[in-house]
């Protein structure tokens, strides 16, 4: 198992950089990414996590 550490803000600053429509308040929270991150790391080692979709959802 390797790792790449990185700061979770970085993920999301290419959209700002790139001059995207996407609004701040509209990308999901860095902590809640890395929390989910973190849960799936300490699942039980007979589990495996093959996939991680996550999918935008247009804010009204």
């Amino acid at each position: 198992m390797s790792f790449t550490i990185v700061k979770i803000d970085e993920i999301f600053l290419p959209h700002i950089k790139a001059k995207t429509d996407i609004k701040q308040e509209d990308l999901m929270d860095s902590k809640d990414l890395a929390n989910l991150i973190t849960n799936l790391l300490e699942l039980p080692r007979n589990m495996e996590v093959s996939e991680i979709i996550i999918n935008r959802k247009k804010s009204k």
